[in-house]
């Protein structure tokens, strides 16, 4: 890291080191492998035939997974499937459904 800190330094004297963020690192989610959380979400979805709302989905994953369905491990996996929900309304795969109850809901395209 010296050395690092020393080369910044010979080409910008003036710039001051601690101004640097450290790299943020991501923790991967200990219950699904990549991608499986997208591909069981999609495999809910489809088999469901209906829109789902998040809470819905997340449900299904924690039995599919047979894992203990706990406050804090539900909010963890359904922070989860919110962001592949997401990343696949991006895509194109899935829309939200007005359902007028204020739930979104969510089905494939």
């Amino acid at each position: 890291m010296s050395h690092l800190d020393g080369s910044i330094k010979l080409f910008a004297p003036e710039y001051d080191l601690r101004t640097i963020k450290s790299k943020r690192t991501n923790t991967r989610n200990q219950y699904f492998v990549k991608g499986e959380a997208q591909r069981l979400t999609l495999d809910v979805m489809r088999e469901a035939g209906k829109p789902l709302n998040n809470l819905e989905i997340t449900a299904q994953l924690l039995e599919r997974k047979g894992i203990e369905a706990t406050e804090a491990i539900t909010a963890r996996i359904q922070k989860n499937v919110f962001a592949v929900i997401h990343r696949l309304e991006a895509r194109h795969i899935v829309r939200e459904i007005d359902n007028g109850a204020g739930v979104m809901k969510w089905e494939i395209v």
